[in-house]
């Protein structure tokens, strides 16, 4: 990470850890309604909400599923132009769980999908490259068509 907070920096902060696979969700501001997994033990404060289930839930399932329902919450609860999210809002969000072998499909698609987004995103990456030194080349006349 670039940002560390210090033993002393956590004694005196109202910032606390949580595990790696706790399921983040930011409360209010510009990032309010964004969701994400730890993969690190992380250090939060009070504008974000960590999410632990108590039953045998699949995490990137319950991710998904609270993004789904968060973007009906963001209408809701927006005010002044930025959502205002509490815990008590979370608590109240309905989320259908089946079966965790269905969960854990489920979540197996969703998991492949990001994997090919990411692959893909990647290749635009390249392809903006390539077209930018194309352009250089073309522009100055290095290149000539």
């Amino acid at each position: 990470t670039e940002e560390k907070i210090t033993h002393l920096g956590l004694k005196n902060s109202s910032a606390k850890i949580v595990p790696a696979g706790t399921i983040l969700l930011a409360l209010y501001g510009a990032t309010a309604g964004v969701i994400a997994i730890t993969k690190i033990d992380t250090a939060i404060n009070q504008a974000i909400l960590a999410i632990t289930p108590v039953y045998q839930i699949n995490t990137l399932f319950l991710m998904v599923s609270l993004e789904n329902q968060m973007q009906i919450a963001i209408g809701k609860y927006t005010q002044g132009g930025q959502p205002n999210f509490n815990a008590g809002i979370i608590k109240k969000l309905e989320i259908s769980i089946p079966d965790i072998e269905e969960q854990n499909a489920i979540a197996k698609v969703f998991s492949s999908a990001d994997c090919e987004i990411e692959l893909l995103e990647q290749e635009l990456l390249q392809w903006q490259a390539k077209k930018r030194s194309l352009q250089q080349l073309l522009l100055t006349g290095i290149v000539r068509v």
